[in-house]
């Protein structure tokens, strides 16, 4: 899995608090994200909101990751997803340009554990714009946000002072090789 997210906030550069790990994978037909998030005090979890696109969402505790299926730094998909579900997702162009009116169908599963949680994304190749063909190379990065401590960290370092619009930077996500599309 990913882990050692790097906070952005509330102090820029050092590991996050809670733990959470990030696998990827893809078949012929989807690709796939799956977090677990574990949650030193899960009593304390800021989860609210479960209307679809609601600006709300990032106001609870959640996780998302942005890809850029065209690997050129500037334009992303990304999805955001609470402990209970709720679901934001939309495209960005040009490094921060944000259009929320994306609705891509992908199935979406919540759960729980002894301390923390757990979300599974699988999203068809259908849903998405990318180059076909073989060992190609995209954009990652994954985010979690403890609203509860105001924390926010990513799977790669992020400029400062952007916290939670990092999703929306392209230019800062990791490389994923090797995808058959």
């Amino acid at each position: 899995p990913l882990s050692d997210f790097i906070q952005t906030e509330p102090v820029s550069g050092v590991q996050a608090t809670e733990k959470t790990e990030v696998w990827v994978a893809f078949d012929r037909t989807r690709f796939y994200v799956t977090f677990r998030a574990w949650e030193s005090h899960p009593e304390r979890m800021v989860v609210n909101q479960m209307r679809r696109d609601s600006n709300n969402i990032i106001q609870n505790e959640n996780v998302a990751f942005l890809i850029d299926t065209f690997h050129d730094h500037r334009n992303s998909y990304a999805f955001i997803v609470t402990p209970m579900g709720a679901r934001m997702d939309g495209q960005t162009t040009g490094d921060r340009q944000w259009n929320g009116d994306l609705n891509p169908i992908y199935d979406l599963r919540i759960g729980s554990f002894p301390g923390g949680w757990t979300v599974e994304i699988a999203l068809p190749f259908k849903s998405l714009r990318y180059a076909p063909g073989h060992d190609r190379s995209w954009g990652f990065m994954a985010r979690r946000v403890s609203r509860w401590k105001n924390e926010v960290a990513y799977t790669s370092r992020v400029p400062d002072g952007l916290a939670q619009q990092a999703l929306q930077r392209a230019s800062s996500a990791g490389t994923l090789v090797g995808l058959d599309t």
